[in-house]
């Protein structure tokens, strides 16, 4: 499915819908949100659950050097290539 798809078209806004509007719309959001290009920042929250730990736990490898985070300034955030690569070298670590 495209975006194109989700549109409306003349033939659609005079009552032969397809899909209700909210489906329409839901399924756009999606497909713009898999062509999002760069990377996701994500907060210690969202960091901890992507790893499956607590935040302790990520707080205790960031202060341990294991997990490099973007600072800037009081603004602590990371990526999910950043935090993927570091669950490969644990994992290479553990084999």
């Amino acid at each position: 499915m495209t975006v194109d798809d989700c549109f409306v078209s003349d033939s659609e806004s005079e009552g032969n819908h397809r899909k209700p509007i909210e489906e329409r719309t839901r399924i756009k959001m999606e497909v713009l949100e898999r062509n999002v290009s760069g990377p996701k920042y994500l907060t210690y929250g969202e960091a901890a659950d992507f790893l499956r730990c607590s935040e302790k736990t990520l707080y205790n490898r960031v202060r341990d050097g294991k997990i490099r985070p973007i600072r800037n300034g009081r603004l602590v955030l990371f990526t999910v290539e950043l935090l993927t690569e570091y669950l490969q070298r644990e994992n290479e670590l553990t084999v």
